[in-house]
């Protein structure tokens, strides 16, 4: 029982304890909603990052351009982006097999659970006007082949290695969620009410890094 089966059934909502102003809202919105808390309550961030739910919405993108905060956000293999200074409109994957053996880079994305991630990386600039940073940053599996893509902006220019970090950074986000789970029940509450669950997920959050 969420927001998504509660926020058109005023009484299953009143019944769970929670606010009137609750509505559905889809992944994207959610983090557009606790990012912008974060940021306001002055948590500092230079990047987010974040699967393809989270890269295809545009709103989202428009949200962390808008504050400053840089992004790495993953897409499908069938997004189109500008090339040619915005002339062209291409796939990313068409773009992964237009690039030279040479342009691929060797780097790791973090510490894995059998060493180093490595992977090779490309970037291509997908910016329209001049003191723009925005990139398609492609990575390849060295011994699948395997390609991954993501949008990325920065107020800035960066190096190639600082996208590849934060695009690592998913890897520990998801594993430190799987270890709340098996360790300290992260998933295990049937959300009866509202004041319940938030004191449940609270609790759970607290526990997992000690």
């Amino acid at each position: 029982m969420g927001p998504g089966r509660t926020g058109r059934q005023p009484d299953r909502l009143a019944a769970a304890g929670g606010p009137d102003q609750v509505e559905f809202a889809t992944k994207p919105a959610l983090a557009r909603q606790m990012i912008a808390a974060v940021l306001d309550a002055g948590v500092p961030a230079a990047f987010v990052t974040g699967d393809e739910v989270y890269g295809a919405d545009p709103g989202l993108r428009a949200d962390l351009e808008h504050r400053g905060i840089g992004c790495v956000l993953a897409v499908g293999s069938d997004r189109r982006v500008a090339v040619n200074d915005g002339r062209t409109l291409v796939r990313v994957d068409e773009v992964a097999g237009r690039i030279p053996t040479r342009e691929w880079q060797l780097h790791s994305c973090g510490p894995g659970a059998k060493g180093p991630r490595d992977y090779l990386w490309a970037w291509v600039t997908t910016a329209t006007s001049r003191g723009e940073y925005r990139w398609l940053l492609i990575r390849r599996n060295r011994t699948t082949g395997e390609l991954a893509f993501y949008l990325c902006w920065s107020p800035r220019q960066v190096p190639l290695h600082t996208l590849v970090t934060v695009a690592g950074a998913r890897w520990s986000i998801e594993e430190l969620f799987q270890t709340g789970k098996g360790q300290v029940g992260l998933d295990h509450y049937q959300v009866r009410g509202w004041t319940g669950w938030h004191r449940f997920i609270t609790l759970a959050m607290l526990a997992l890094p000690s």
